[in-house]
């Protein structure tokens, strides 16, 4: 290194609490290459897109083994995505009112360690859909999964094109960051309440306080049609048993 730079050593670096007071600049030192936006726009343009973006991360991989973290569950990643596919956002008067978008056209964009087990979590749609050139098509809803392996471009498309951000394992230090840059920085972010293992201790170590912004959506599933949201304190770390699968 040429240049000062400040280092250090550690986990959890993704807390809001390092850098909620600076983080417009955080946002401005991230803002991607002319090059890094050309990568991203090769694999998907935003005339590729079909109303607003929600874009879902589920963690699988490491995170089955891990002894700490939960993976994306099945029934809460394909539910929650239904739910909030009804939803939208129309900001009027600077209020916020939900409404049902009916059959309004809309985009989701899978991101995930396990893209076969995505596939397969969607199947029910993903089979009844018309295959397009960069995903499926079904009752005005577009899927699609980003032909990339490179984490570095899926921030990219987090970045340009995320209106929405379903973090489906919390634990997730990449989905933390896609949070953190969708749409700019202005992306809503939703995310599962249960974020830890009920035998591995990391709700010792992760207060949800500390880790999500303020802002962010926790997501409380009763059933496969019932989801409440809730606040960032009444996080409950661990899946229920009835609803693990």
């Amino acid at each position: 290194m040429r240049q000062p730079h400040v280092m250090g050593s550690g986990i959890y670096f993704q807390s809001h609490l390092y850098f909620s007071h600076m983080r417009a600049k955080l946002l401005d030192l991230m803002i991607p290459s002319e090059y890094a936006v050309k990568e991203a726009e090769a694999i998907i343009k935003k005339k590729d897109l079909d109303g607003p973006v929600y874009c879902v991360h589920a963690r699988r991989g490491d995170f089955l083994k891990a002894p700490h973290p939960q993976a994306s569950e099945a029934n809460f990643t394909r539910y929650a995505t239904k739910w909030l596919l009804k939803k939208s956002k129309l900001f009027k008067y600077l209020l916020i009112i939900e409404i049902d978008v009916g059959d309004k056209p809309a985009t989701v964009l899978f991101f995930s360690n396990d893209p076969v087990w995505m596939d397969a979590v969607f199947a029910d749609v993903l089979f009844k859909a018309n295959r397009t050139q960069l995903g499926y098509k079904y009752e005005n809803i577009h899927y699609i999964t980003p032909n990339t392996t490179s984490a570095f471009i899926t921030l990219v498309l987090s970045r340009l094109y995320c209106d929405n951000v379903l973090v489906t394992a919390p634990a997730s230090t990449f989905a933390w960051y896609m949070g953190f840059l969708a749409n700019n920085g202005s992306g809503n972010v939703y995310l599962s309440e249960t974020f830890a293992k009920s035998d591995g201790g990391l709700e010792k170590e992760l207060i949800p306080s500390e880790f999500f912004l303020s802002n962010w959506i926790p997501l409380r599933r009763h059933d496969n049609d019932n989801f409440e949201k809730i606040q960032i304190s009444e996080m409950r770390p661990f899946i229920p048993a009835t609803q693990r699968r």
